[in-house]
């Protein structure tokens, strides 16, 4: 992914990379949505992680505006496989219930791994909904987890 383009807007909707040194700016804004994702589904992390995964430069922010206010996030990882594929891994994209951002926010990504060796996207959801939802978007289930807390 190259950081040399900052922004994009696209059907309205403005997403913005937020570097290593804006975080302590914005993070505020976006802290009490984080605790609401993890709320709703089983991350298996907490907003602090996002906080220093930004920082250490190993993990990208994008906020959303739409008509100029706070409309959601993105947090996306670039990883590499085994094999040396690279996949955009989504690790939380979330959503204004206010505001419809879905297929600009596909838009976005697809725009945003344009042009580079990324192979593909991935991400996780233990909510049904994603399931009719990701098949629309192009994703297809590779694997189901199941989990036992003991």
């Amino acid at each position: 992914m190259d950081d040399t383009e900052k922004s994009w807007t696209i059907d309205g909707v403005t997403f913005k990379h937020v570097s290593q040194e804006e975080l302590k700016f914005v993070y505020n804004n976006i802290e009490s949505d984080l605790v609401r994702v993890t709320q709703k589904a089983s991350a298996d992390w907490i907003p602090a992680d996002i906080y220093a995964a930004v920082r250490s430069g190993s993990t990208q922010l994008y906020l959303a505006f739409k008509d100029n206010y706070y409309a959601g996030f993105f947090v996306l990882t670039p990883l590499n496989s085994v094999i040396g594929e690279k996949t955009l891994y989504i690790w939380v994209a979330y959503s204004k219930p206010e505001y419809n951002i879905r297929e600009a926010g596909i838009q976005f990504l697809d725009n945003l791994i344009q042009d580079t060796s990324i192979t593909g996207m991935e991400f996780h959801s233990d909510r049904s909904g994603w399931i009719r939802a990701a098949k629309k978007y192009g994703f297809k289930a590779i694997t189901t987890v199941f989990k036992k807390e003991v």
